[in-house]
């Protein structure tokens, strides 16, 4: 067994309720498992690994609950720019569709570092499309060079599906069992599970129920998107005679097993059903801003009791992967609708922690407390960003301009130190990833 001991952090946040914050405080882990959290004079002298985390806010490591890691290589494409949703996806899948496996495995790879060095410990990656040179192991492959906990949603119908082509159901169901049974951990401390994934607004009902059946029989999770655009509202209604929420509960949608992106463009009803069944909505402000898709009603969601969670949504509808940069995106996009008094820093990392494990199904994630798992992040406090803001060091990191971590630990391991991800060679990482970039715009 190894031991790790974090000591003497200016702020130790925990968002667990029987001691949120805690002064000159420190963390002691044990393997992957935390033991022990408390004022530095009440933890253990001596451990393997002694962190000194003097003038530094300690917390859990953020969890992103929706992401597209394949799009790290279109980030910013010309024709896309100034799309909204519909034309940016027309803009943008003849270029994925040419992926290599070589290029998933480094969009993907850039799209967790990126991730990691933001405060993210956690995230899910909805794969909704494989392109057909590509394999998931090419992008798990990154994943566990990285050292980041991953929720893969796997599915094989993107909308709309006609620019990929008909998509036999029997090969979505085929590759989402291959992908549980090889991927999947249903374990406590799980570093790798697997969800399904399908597409509310174009895959066939009859698909949609196998779906379920097959997340049944595998006790996995189901992620897809739902309100997007208003657009996407009206064709479900035109298409299927029913309102989105009303849709998914006619094809078994709803429940704790399922989480939807966005959520944009649901109405009051709507959103009491998804708090009535347990239905998580991952908010993803930045993406919604740039395609310019509106305002999901996050407010009446908390006040409804809908279970919530942040996501940095697609590197190319987003354009970032900085998980901390979502928070605070939360809190402005929401005060513009709502008002200064309608959400607060608190609020947010909430969403972003212990939200986000309530979303993913994790009771092991997300708070700072005995027996959870050891991911835990550090941000330097004492730099120009946060002069002038440590009388509330939490709402510093929100408030203010968004960093990157001093440290990061994953599972118990030390993955960023001093602001460098351990082990990566970022200089080659950039050079092969603009590389393949520039390849996939050429063809």
């Amino acid at each position: 067994m190894t031991t790790l001991l974090v000591r003497h952090a200016e702020r130790v946040v925990t968002m667990d309720d029987s001691h949120p914050q805690i002064f000159d405080g420190g963390v002691f882990i044990r393997d992957n498992v935390i033991q022990q959290v408390a004022p530095t004079d009440e933890l253990p002298a001596t451990a393997d690994r002694v962190i000194e985390a003097r003038g530094q806010i300690v917390l859990p490591g953020l969890i992103n609950t929706h992401h597209h890691l394949f799009q790290s290589l279109t980030r910013a494409y010309p024709p896309a720019q100034n799309a909204g949703v519909s034309q940016w996806i027309e803009a943008l899948a003849p270029l994925w569709d040419r992926l290599t496996p070589d290029g998933l495995y480094l969009a993907s790879k850039a799209g967790l570092a990126e991730l990691l060095l933001s405060g993210c410990t956690t995230t899910a990656d909805h794969l909704y499309y494989l392109p057909p040179a590509c394999r998931v192991a090419d992008e798990i492959a990154a994943v566990e060079e990285i050292g980041m906990r991953l929720h893969l949603c796997i599915g094989q119908s993107p909308p709309p599906a006609s620019l990929f082509g008909s998509i036999e159901h029997a090969e979505v169901l085929r590759l989402g069992s291959e992908t549980i049974e090889q991927f999947h951990d249903s374990n406590r401390l799980a570093m790798n599970r697997v969800a399904l994934t399908g597409s509310l607004m174009f895959d066939p009902p009859d698909l949609q129920r196998k779906l379920i059946e097959l997340a049944d029989t595998f006790k996995v999770r189901l992620h897809s998107h739902m309100g997007e655009t208003a657009g996407q509202a009206q064709a479900c209604l035109d298409r299927f005679g029913h309102r989105l929420v009303e849709h998914a509960e006619a094809v078994g949608w709803l429940g704790e097993n399922v989480w939807y992106a966005h959520g944009v463009h649901l109405n009051l009803s709507e959103i009491r059903m998804l708090a009535k069944t347990g239905t998580g909505i991952a908010h993803c402000p930045s993406s919604n801003m740039r395609l310019g898709s509106g305002i999901a009603p996050i407010v009446s969601m908390l006040h409804e009791g809908v279970p919530l969670s942040l996501g940095v949504d697609g590197s190319a509808s987003n354009d970032s992967s900085h998980m901390l940069a979502e928070l605070r995106q939360a809190l402005l996009l929401q005060r513009v609708a709502n008002g200064p008094d309608t959400i607060s820093a608190e609020t947010v990392f909430w969403m972003g922690t212990v939200g986000g494990a309530r979303v993913l199904g994790r009771d092991d994630l997300g708070r700072l407390a005995p027996g959870m798992a050891a991911d835990l992040v550090s941000f330097d406090l004492e730099i120009l960003d946060f002069a002038g803001a440590l009388h509330d060091p939490l709402a510093a990191l929100v408030f203010c301009a968004p960093q990157k971590v001093a440290w990061s630990i994953v599972n118990g391991v030390m993955r960023v130190w001093e602001g460098e991800i351990v082990g990566l060679d970022l200089g080659d990482l950039l050079r092969r990833h603009r590389q393949a970039s520039r390849a996939l715009l050429d063809g």
